[in-house]
């Protein structure tokens, strides 16, 4: 029976066939969503929100700042404006101890302590857009504090308000966010509107620069370049992966989530909006487990809250979050004796695979991560001492499917399960299926 004819040893040939497919990201073709993502219902509350690890939101509205519970009951107000505002800059902080929070009619911003308060306010930043939070607190706020022609990048002291500016650059005020190193990407903007297609680029200043101070475009890396517009920028800081919604009002343009590479690669579309659609999103809600938010990942590895609305009725915002391939046995042999069918049904359109397989009886409560040549985790619960791996690849068709027949005895049921890699159009592999029992 040869699906089941053992192969090299999990440990040593798994990784040595993987080092063969170190290459570029994965495919950038647009779907809604894209291959290896999934959407799910949203709450659409009024206001901008935020999501907490435990479900609840924090929820700005041109009234209020209140939390909120998962199905929207008012738990807390924390502050009331009257009269209203204009929204500003708002963020959680990666440990959720506290967020910043800011208006733009005033330009006040304020710290509010997580859960219950209170709430400081930190003085004035005027025009105050968008702010990142590092891992350690830094806190860099997002503001056009001089004219619309020209944006700030300003440091606050999350408990004394003390501002510092760290840089002025070119255009109105763009979307920033922090990595795990403290090193700051930011998204440029144009004064021309609708802005020009192919001007915006992702600048990216290392962690020692952020300290310095003194950030312009003369002195970031260029990390991308050739985009239509960003409106929205974030960073997974357990990958490392940036993501942008990028954007434009010009009429009937496609609007898309991107996980932004570096020049030269693609920037592989997780999302589109409907045509003419603007697009935005809340920061990156990191999830659990050992997987990453990317394509072909586990779902519950983090979500981003994704919204459109293109101002004559069509608006909408859900959750994307990633799906895993799932792989199974069906037909009789499936639970007896029979023909039999190993299928792997949501991989990479027209891509590959990588079968392996193990016995059942080594099947753990946790999955362990093993990382691939390009960064995305590979996960089984398996225990890779006891896996071998299949001859050959297999080929995933156009939707993204596969199927192996064999004849199945009977003697393999409740001892052999199974397992792919899934591999991308640019021979990256990119996640693992679920396991299928026989």
């Amino acid at each position: 029976m040869k699906f089941f004819e053992p192969f090299p040893s999990f440990a040593a040939a798994f990784l040595g066939a993987l080092a063969l497919f170190a290459a570029p990201p994965q495919s950038a073709v647009a779907q809604t969503p894209a291959a290896g993502t999934a959407v799910a219902p949203a709450p659409s509350f009024s206001g901008s929100l935020r999501e907490l690890q435990n479900g609840e939101f924090l929820q700005l509205t041109s009234s209020a700042l209140s939390r909120l519970s998962p199905t929207g009951a008012v738990l807390q107000t924390y502050l009331t404006f009257a009269p209203t505002v204009f929204g500003g800059c708002f963020r959680v902080a990666p440990d959720e101890s506290f967020a910043i929070v800011g208006e733009s009619t005033n330009g006040e911003l304020f710290r509010l302590d997580l859960p219950s308060g209170p709430i400081v306010s930190l003085g004035f930043v005027p025009f105050n857009y968008d702010v990142a939070i590092s891992d350690a607190g830094d806190v860099i706020v997002s503001a056009a504090v001089q004219s619309f022609q020209t944006n700030d990048l300003v440091r606050v002291d999350p408990f004394t308000g003390q501002q510092e500016t760290i840089g002025v650059l070119d255009g109105p005020s763009g979307p920033l966010d922090f990595d795990a190193a403290g090193n700051l990407f930011y998204a440029t903007q144009s004064s021309a509107f609708p802005t020009p297609l192919g001007s915006v680029e992702v600048l990216l200043w290392l962690s020692p620069q952020v300290q310095a101070g003194s950030l312009s475009e003369s002195n970031a890396i260029v990390y991308e370049f050739g985009f239509d517009g960003i409106s929205s920028l974030t960073v997974d800081r357990r990958s490392g992966f940036v993501y942008a919604a990028e954007t434009n009002f010009s009429a009937g343009y496609l609007s898309n989530v991107r996980r932004i590479t570096q020049t030269g690669f693609a920037n592989p579309t997780l999302f589109s909006a409907p045509p003419g659609a603007f697009l935005s999103f809340a920061p990156l809600l990191e999830g659990a487990g050992a997987g990453i938010f990317a394509p072909f990942q586990p779902a519950p590895s983090g979500h981003l809250r994704v919204s459109w609305n293109d101002f004559a009725g069509n608006s909408g915002v859900r959750n994307l979050k990633p799906a895993r391939p799932v792989a199974s046995f069906t037909g009789p042999g499936a639970s007896g004796i029979g023909d039999t069918s190993f299928v792997v049904t949501g991989g990479p359109l027209s891509g590959l695979a990588v079968a392996f397989i193990g016995p059942t009886s080594s099947f753990g409560p946790t999955e362990v991560a093993v990382t691939g040549p390009n960064g995305f985790p590979l996960l089984t619960a398996l225990d890779l001492g006891a896996v071998t791996l299949l001859p050959g690849l297999f080929a995933f068709d156009a939707a993204g499917e596969f199927s192996f027949d064999f004849f199945h005895g009977g003697e393999l049921a409740g001892i052999v399960s199974a397992q792919v890699v899934a591999i991308d159009t640019f021979y990256g592999p990119v996640g693992t299926s679920t396991t299928a029992n026989l």
